[in-house]
């Protein structure tokens, strides 16, 4: 029997669903570091091996290219090839490819050194992928009261660790080149894998979860789901526009690399902070897509200031910048949150059974969509950052954001028209108590099986 722990915030908790939190929790966190550590130096020394922006752009995309194309597949048999052991095996890639990208700098010539960076990125890639399906399906296996809000709140983790990830990234290139960083978090997100294997509850393949398979593009021919996925696209185009043209961008303010890496600790701070309010905010909410046009809203006004738009007859400043990069992190938590609840609502709306299958491609979708935001933004920045500048590339942005801000008005305007009553609660205590009493006989089923292969 599994103890229960009670919290005023989390509400009762199994063992086994601390467990997932705290293992989730410490993966986010140290994964979150080794993805944006090189952020605030790579572009230097990149440049130093001639690179280009729109080749180390692309450097930073083609990971989440890769990210976009093989998690769907990773969310689609998730129950067959296990949770736990893609959620493992993806992060300990991730270690070893953080270990080896540290080792660049050892590559002379141009061609080589980023050549070797995208296919050391790519490998990453595939490993990232499969840990972020893996962790999304955990989450909404073990919560189904509270998806939104768990979800949220370990997202803050990875908000923190993408505040320290830079900031740490510039401390220790400052100390000791290029490789430290890699080597020391290399090691960080290594032992945190062989944390989660001993520690992260276990879903095995079962029958019950093979019966009923689905395809991601069947999901996506449901409306509310796909403007749901677009909204994550369009947040992480953002995020990944900031990534790779906001330390060029700072060039003109003579910032050191620590000041620099402090200014990229902005976004993701804010996004820390206000990801778990978001969270609170989509449970309550019936239609998240509300939370999505305010995070629009936000991220809107960030990008007519960030530059500013050509068009604002101000200089580019940097405390205006800053306060830009706030309202951008408050922005991308609400769209984000909302985004992955409003799918998982309405494929149970749909019909969609409430099993590790329909988690499993949630997950994947939403790991896929936001990965091809971030291969877009990156890619389009760079190349049009070498052509136009900065602050005409915020109207790419400004522009995304303004459509998606129309797009769900007109989507929650219709939806009201076509569902004029309240929807059921698909996440009540009900749902949820039922939801783990099927996780626990899925388990005991599962022991049993293995058991007997043991004894065998």
């Amino acid at each position: 029997m599994w103890s229960t722990v009670t919290s005023k915030m989390w509400g009762i908790y199994t063992r086994r669903q601390w467990a997932t939190i705290l293992v989730v929790a410490s993966a986010h966190f140290s994964i979150a570091i080794a993805s944006s550590l090189q952020a605030p130096f790579y572009p230097f020394e990149a440049e130093k091996k001639g690179a280009t922006a729109t080749e180390y752009g692309l450097v930073f995309g083609v990971f989440y290219l890769i990210v976009f194309s093989i998690s769907p597949l990773f969310g689609q048999y998730l129950n067959v090839i296990g949770a736990k052991f893609v959620f493992t095996t993806g992060s300990f890639v991730v270690a070893l490819c953080t270990l080896l990208f540290g080792l660049l700098d050892l590559v002379n010539g141009h061609a080589s050194f980023i050549g070797l960076s995208f296919a050391i990125r790519i490998i990453e890639a595939i490993g990232n992928a499969g840990y972020l399906t893996a962790s999304y399906s955990y989450l909404a296996a073990e919560f189904p009261s509270t998806v939104a809000t768990v979800f949220a709140s370990l997202e803050t983790f990875y908000g923190v660790g993408l505040i320290a990830g830079p900031a740490l990234g510039a401390i220790f290139y400052h100390i000791g080149g290029f490789s430290l960083p890699f080597a020391v978090f290399g090691v960080i997100v290594g032992v945190e894998a062989i944390f989660s294997y001993f520690f992260l509850p276990s879903y095995e393949p079962t029958d019950v979860d093979t019966q009923n398979p689905f395809l991601v593009l069947q999901v996506l021919k449901v409306p509310g789901i796909l403007l749901a996925a677009c909204t994550i696209v369009v947040s992480a185009i953002s995020t990944g526009f900031i990534a790779t043209t906001l330390e060029p961008h700072l060039r003109q303010f003579n910032l050191s690399h620590a000041q620099i890496g402090s200014v990229f600790m902005i976004e993701g701070g804010t996004y820390a902070v206000f990801a778990p309010i978001w969270g609170r905010v989509c449970d309550r909410l019936d239609t998240p897509e509300i939370v999505t046009m305010a995070g629009s809203s936000f991220m809107l006004v960030g990008f007519i200031f960030l530059g500013p738009l050509p068009i604002i007859p101000i200089p580019t400043l940097l405390w205006l910048s800053c306060l830009s990069l706030v309202s951008i992190g408050i922005g991308s938590g609400a769209l984000l949150v909302a985004g992955f609840l409003s799918g998982l609502k309405i494929a149970l709306r749909e019909g969609y059974p409430s099993n590790l299958v329909t988690f499993g491609v949630i997950s994947g979708l939403w790991s896929s969509a936001f990965a091809l935001g971030c291969f877009l933004g990156p890619s389009i920045a760079g190349y049009l950052y070498d052509h136009v500048g900065f602050r005409k590339v915020t109207w790419f942005c400004a522009g995304c954001h303004t459509v998606t801000i129309v797009t769900t008005l007109i989507y929650i305007v219709m939806y009201r028209l076509k569902c004029p009553t309240e929807p059921p609660d698909l996440f009540s205590e009900q749902s949820a108590s039922t939801e783990l009493t099927e996780s626990t006989k899925l388990l005991g089923q599962t022991d049993s099986k293995l058991q007997q292969n043991r004894s065998v």
